[in-house]
C-alpha cells in the first residue's frame, strides 16, 4: 500500500477516535514501511521523496517538543515506557538499546537517551554531551558483549535519513549477539 493511502488510513482512525492501541500498531506498520521504501530508492529518489509525512503520524500534527524527559507521542519514547514492544538488550538510568526492526547488519542496535531529543540538530547547550554518552555506552555494550569491531551512525534530519524523531545511535556489527 503507498505511504499516501497508509497516511489517510491513519489519519481516519484518529480522526474517529478509534483505540489508540490500534493506532499504534498502525504507526509501527508505517514506520516498518517507509524503512523499506527508504532502502529500495536510489540516492536521488531520496533526495526528492516526501517521506516527511510520517512526522504528521507520530506527532499527530504537532511539532514535537525538544528535550522534555518524555513525548506522548514519540515511538521510542513509547518503547521507553514499554508501551511498543521491543527486544531490548540494554537500560540503565539514561539510556536504554534495542534491536533495529530493519536490521542492516547481524547485529544492529538502537542506542536512545530517555530524555526525549529530537536530533543531534536540536541539540543546546544543556543537552549536547548527550551523543557522546550514547557513545561511550555503546562502547561499553560492544566491549562487554565481546564485539570487536562495529560501525557506530547517526542519521540527523530527513535529509539525513532520519525516521524516528527521537535522536538514537546506530550500533551495527558483523558479529551476531
Amino acid at each position: 500500500m503507498p505511504y499516501e493511502m497508509f497516511w489517510k488510513q491513519v489519519m481516519h482512525q484518529y480522526h474517529r477516535h478509534q483505540s489508540m492501541r490500534n493506532l499504534e500498531e498502525l504507526q509501527v506498520k508505517y514506520l516498518e514501511q517507509c524503512h523499506s521504501l527508504l532502502r529500495n530508492q536510489t540516492r536521488k529518489q531520496k533526495q526528492n521523496s516526501n517521506l516527511d509525512v510520517h512526522r504528521r503520524i507520530f506527532t499527530c500534527g504537532r511539532r514535537p517538543q525538544y528535550a522534555t524527559p518524555m513525548h506522548a507521542d514519540c515511538l521510542f519514547c513509547k518503547i521507553i515506557r514499554k508501551e511498543l514492544p521491543s527486544t531490548i538488550l540494554y537500560e540503565d538510568e539514561e539510556v536504554i538499546a534495542f534491536k533495529d526492526i530493519h536490521p542492516m547488519a547481524a547485529t544492529h542496535l538502537l542506542f536512545i537517551p530517555k530524555e526525549h531529543i529530537e536530533s543531534v540538530l536540536t541539540l543546546d547547550e544543556s543537552t549536547k554531551n548527550v551523543p557522546s554518552m550514547l557513545i561511550w555506552k555503546a562502547r561499553e555494550f560492544a566491549a562487554s558483549h565481546g564485539i570487536p569491531g562495529y560501525k557506530l551512525t547517526f542519521h540527523c534530519g530527513r535529509e539525513g535519513e532520519q525516521i524516528v524523531d527521537h535522536i538514537h545511535l546506530h550500533l551495527m556489527a558483523e558479529k551476531k549477539i
